[in-house]
């Protein structure tokens, strides 16, 4: 039996490859296997070839190039030094009085001009914004989730009278959440809070 196997796959490799076309076999033009090969066959180039033998007009060299001109040569420098808390102050008072609805500012200052280790400090603008659209959660224990719907994952729950900001109110039945108490931020049923302020 083992034989049989053996000399019937010999036989069918054998009649493959001769009516394939044996070693003068090539793609059909059009089908896949053409398109392959003609992508995978880098161009040949003979010696006269003038790719090989460029003319010395086409060559440059950086001293030819004029770097002086265009927009790659606009440079900005800038100095540091030290900045003591006199500086940090009047800085904030500076933001402050511009009135800049930026909520951090960071400041770089360098410890001693020796060191290479620069401290990033923040300093805190206080927001004049309005205050969002609070309410409370109006069902019994809530489940806050992850995204707009069931699908999401659970993220945490809710007591009744907790107190919430709301973020985002899309129109589909969900609303983003911000918690006050813990700052956790989620999404849970529109109908499950009480109504607008």
């Amino acid at each position: 039996m083992k034989l049989f196997i053996l000399i019937t796959f010999t036989f069918l490799g054998w009649a493959f490859y001769v009516i394939s076309g044996g070693a003068d076999y090539a793609p059909r033009p059009g089908t896949l296997q053409a398109r392959v090969v003609e992508e995978k066959t880098p161009p040949v180039r003979g010696l006269n070839d003038s790719a090989i033998h460029e003319d010395e007009s086409t060559t440059a060299s950086l001293a030819d190039i004029d770097v002086s001109k265009g927009d790659g040569t606009q440079i900005t420098l800038a100095s540091v030094g030290k900045v003591g808390d006199d500086e940090l102050a009047e800085t904030a008072k500076t933001i402050e009085d511009t009135g800049t609805d930026l909520e951090k500012v960071a400041v770089l200052t360098l410890d001693t001009l020796d060191e290479d280790v620069a401290v990033v400090e923040s300093v805190i603008v206080p927001e004049t914004t309005q205050p969002g659209d609070i309410r409370e959660v109006a069902g019994k224990v809530v489940n806050m989730r992850g995204g707009p719907g069931t699908s999401f994952e659970r993220v945490g729950a809710l007591t009744k009278g907790t107190e919430i900001e709301v973020l985002e109110d899309p129109g589909n039945g969900w609303i983003r959440l911000l918690v006050l108490e813990t700052g956790e931020m989620g999404w849970i049923a529109d109908w499950l809070v009480t109504a607008a302020n």
